[in-house]
């Protein structure tokens, strides 16, 4: 048997897929997700596929954004650019009156950025592998969102 597994070619230039580490599984099981996030994005993260999983994240929330809003020719940081310019499709019950307008513009922002530093890099294949902690953080954030979402 040793001689045969000697013989092996293994292709380098396939990507190594490894599994989560079990805290990580275990926080993301016991958190409160989106159910677009607790469905297939969830899979490919405990898959070991923790870039995809949090591409596959942002275009439901872009999915999500464009089905609410009328911006539906729009997509990416034009999208959420103009969906978040006003407080209509955000729930602000939770945040201080005096504050809803900075709230407002602040996730605007942050949905943009969402788009450009996340969704975007990880759309075109070539982006360098992140560590599942890492990809753990994105969907959190990406969960956040979603639960802002009216």
């Amino acid at each position: 048997m040793r001689d045969e597994f000697s013989r092996l070619e293994i292709d380098e230039t396939l990507p190594r897929i490894s599994v989560p580490p079990e805290r990580l599984m275990e926080q993301l099981r016991h958190h409160d997700l989106a159910p677009a996030i607790s469905g297939e994005p969830l899979e490919l993260f405990q898959d070991g596929h923790f870039n995809e999983a949090v591409r596959r994240a942002c275009e439901k929330f872009e999915a999500k954004v464009q089905k609410l809003s009328s911006h539906l020719g729009k997509s990416g940081r034009d999208l959420m650019a103009k969906a978040f310019a006003t407080s209509a499709y955000l729930d602000l019950q939770s945040v201080e009156d005096g504050n809803k307008q900075s709230f407002t513009e602040g996730f605007r922002l942050l949905t943009m950025g969402s788009m450009a530093a996340i969704r975007n890099i990880f759309s075109h294949g070539d982006e360098e592998r992140r560590s599942p902690e890492e990809c753990f953080e994105m969907l959190l954030l990406i969960n956040w969102m979603f639960r802002l979402v009216k």
